[in-house]
């Protein structure tokens, strides 16, 4: 319906939008480039902003441009988790049984990064 009101041939807030139609917003450009110093950094961020802002559309476009033989990619999309739920959704990811203590969890989740940094020279990247 509003394709049409809009003139439209497509929906923008389709999730399967091609990177290709990104539009390289003052906010869009901030993101990648923020992204971009927490991978040369091997830092952490956080990125929040209502529904249908592009924040999912971003990181796939940042992912896109990632090298798999020097990165590896992980989604975790929830975000109303505590933190244990957390770390076991992180330990999936990284392939690692879990524990039910959060400190083991979290050691084994330090001990499999640096594991992938040191040996496999891979950054690990949680989206």
């Amino acid at each position: 319906m509003f394709k049409s009101f809009y003139g439209l041939t497509f929906n923008p807030f389709d999730k399967s939008l091609p990177e290709s139609y990104a539009f390289g917003s003052k906010d869009f450009k901030q993101m990648l480039s923020r992204l971009d110093y927490l991978k040369n950094t091997r830092g952490i961020g956080l990125f929040t902003a209502p529904p249908g802002m592009g924040k999912t559309f971003a990181l796939r476009c940042f992912a896109k441009n990632l090298n798999p033989n020097l990165f590896r990619l992980s989604y975790i999309c929830l975000s109303t988790v505590s933190v244990s739920e957390f770390y076991h959704q992180f330990a999936f990811e990284l392939g690692l049984d879990y524990s039910t203590k959060k400190s083991v969890m979290f050691r084994n989740i330090q001990e499999q990064l640096f594991h992938l940094l040191k040996e496999k020279r891979k950054t690990f990247v949680q989206k």
